[in-house]
């Protein structure tokens, strides 16, 4: 099974790297008084982002250590994608405070 989600690792990975970059152009777009209405999308969006980068970060890693990668391509790999999940974790937690519009979620 740990074989099977390492291999999903790609598939994971662009996904949030789309999503990401969807909630950026609304986030520009919704500067905008013509697509203010976008801002409401926002917490959603970055949300899912969040998610997707969180699942990313559990499957590189469980991919890094059932195959034989260069180290030194996945140390870098894997201290980037930490780093965009780290950010997108701040901003999904920013723009519920923000817009108070955010997904509430049971902790």
């Amino acid at each position: 099974m740990e074989e099977l989600l390492g291999h999903f690792h790609p598939v994971f990975v662009h996904l949030p790297i789309g999503i990401l970059i969807i909630g950026v152009i609304l986030q520009w777009m919704s500067r905008k008084a013509r697509y203010a209405s976008l801002k409401s999308a926002l917490p959603v969006v970055w949300l899912l982002g969040m998610i997707g980068a969180i699942i990313s970060c559990i499957t590189g890693l469980i991919l890094s250590r059932i195959d034989d990668y260069d180290q030194t391509l996945v140390s870098w790999h894997q201290w980037l994608a930490i780093v965009v999940a780290f950010i997108s974790i701040i901003i999904y937690i920013n723009s519920r405070r923000s817009s108070g519009a955010g997904i509430q979620l049971p902790l």
